[in-house]
């Protein structure tokens, strides 16, 4: 007689959800400054390095995204 096999475990896949991606935690807090938010801000709020956070800013900024109000200050677009 065979023992009683056990059913094959379904793997759960994680989805990420909106808001959970760099670019958009970073446009999030730019979003809820309306005078403007600079670069050692965004590190602090984040938790993100230096150079990710310019990447981001960079990138939304040659999309159209975010503007620059002022030497390093950046708003909505």
């Amino acid at each position: 007689m065979k023992p009683a096999e056990k059913p094959a475990r379904k793997r759960v896949i994680s989805r990420k959800t909106a808001g959970s991606t760099g670019s958009e935690t970073v446009l999030g807090i730019i979003k809820k400054h309306k005078k403007g938010i600079d670069v050692s801000q965004l590190k602090a709020k984040t938790g993100f390095n230096d150079k990710k956070i310019r990447n981001i800013v960079h990138r939304a900024s040659k999309q159209g995204k975010i503007k620059r109000i002022g030497r390093g200050l950046y708003v909505m677009a």
